[in-house]
């Protein structure tokens, strides 16, 4: 699939743009399954989704992420930590937009960071996981317990 972004090339006079055509290219690095959290074994929720990082060639790394399965209307704060699931790190290697469930339970969050910040290529060589929580950043009782985690895999 190849985007295509519209830069104008205006003169100083600001009267007269010209639109050149630039590709994107988007490269779609993989797929992450994210799957629900458990407490010694016993499954807390359902939810369960995926996400995927996707490189673009205009220096934009993109983080999307579906989880399905969410109490309606609930907003949950993200982030990608050092470490893998089953060892819960709490050192955060950056944070993710937050999501919010909608009338269904479905929610969707996009995160477009600069590729120097999350290089997919760099990141080969660290232990990443992308979680999401059982509540958003703002709320009172703080962002709670892992609701969906997926190891950052790659081929």
């Amino acid at each position: 699939m190849q985007k295509i972004m519209l830069i104008l090339i205006c003169c100083a006079s600001l009267i007269a743009c010209t639109p050149i055509e630039v590709p994107i290219t988007e490269v779609t690095v993989f797929p992450i399954i994210l799957r629900a959290e458990s407490v010694k074994g016993e499954v807390r929720n359902r939810a369960g989704g995926y996400a995927t990082v996707t490189g673009y060639s205009n220096n934009i790394t993109r983080i999307s992420v579906l989880i399905s399965d969410l109490a309606a209307k609930s907003f949950h704060a993200g982030q990608i930590r050092y470490g893998e699931c089953e060892e819960k790190s709490t050192k955060t290697f950056i944070a993710l937009n937050p999501l919010q469930a909608d009338e269904f339970g479905d929610g969707r969050s996009d995160t477009d960071l600069p590729t120097r910040k999350f290089d997919a290529n760099k990141a080969k060589k660290e232990s990443l996981i992308i979680l999401y929580f059982q509540r958003g950043e703002t709320d009172t009782k703080g962002i709670g317990d892992p609701i969906v985690c997926g190891d950052i895999k790659y081929r």
